[in-house]
């Protein structure tokens, strides 16, 4: 005898439903670029005082000129 099996169907949504969820997801995913963007970018590039914050440690601290782009303070890089 051959099984089969009942697997659930979902209902089809409603157009006007389809599309409000898409129009929620893209702005929840717009909202949480523009957080992590402003994240990386404060850690990144230096504000006003010249100060980023460490990658590691979470610190902030000075940039120097000399640093090569990267965000890890001085006590961090001398732990290695």
């Amino acid at each position: 005898m051959i099984k089969t099996h009942d697997f659930p169907v979902s209902k089809k949504e409603e157009d006007g439903n389809l599309a409000k969820r898409r129009e929620d997801y893209a702005l929840k995913r717009d909202l949480q670029a523009q957080y992590n963007n402003a994240i990386i970018s404060k850690r990144v590039i230096p504000n006003e005082s010249g100060e980023v914050i460490c990658e590691k440690c979470g610190v902030e601290f000075k940039a120097s000129l000399d640093a090569h782009g990267t965000s890890v303070c001085p006590e961090c890089a001398n732990k290695k």
